[in-house]
């Protein structure tokens, strides 16, 4: 998965966690949609970080962009997270919940390209339908 399939998994992330925070808040309370949005959300800032980082570190290697994405990744994102855990009435498990949107969303990614590329290059899992005892 490239850095443009995973710039929109994360588009995707943030849109899929307001779309479920706001329906949380609606149906539920804002005590657990505010945890949700602030995991989802903090996830998605945590996974484009690290995106940044990595295509910077392996690709362009200006330093100066790297360290911003390092700094932004480990001092500012952590801090953040940190503070408003510590001061905002928020649910811990929705927080958990919403942390793992992008990943459920990159897996997602993952099995319907790796479904593509299967189709596209002709293999099957159900190639042969006989049996073993069919064809003895």
């Amino acid at each position: 998965m490239g850095p443009d399939e995973l710039r929109r998994v994360i588009r995707h992330a943030i849109a899929c966690t307001l779309l479920i925070s706001g329906m949380l808040w609606l149906v539920w309370d804002g005590y657990h949609a505010l945890g949700f949005a602030f995991g989802g959300l903090w996830s998605s800032v945590n996974f484009w970080a690290l995106n940044g980082l990595i295509h910077e570190a392996f690709q362009g290697g200006r330093m100066w962009v790297i360290a911003l994405f390092a700094q932004l990744k480990l001092p500012v994102l952590y801090g953040i997270g940190v503070l408003v855990l510590l001061t905002v009435p928020l649910s811990i498990g929705a927080g958990v919940c919403g942390f793992h949107v992008p990943f459920v969303l990159v897996v997602a990614e993952s099995i319907i390209h790796s479904s593509k590329e299967t189709k596209k290059s002709g293999l099957s899992t159900l190639k042969n339908p006989q049996s073993d005892s069919e064809r003895v």
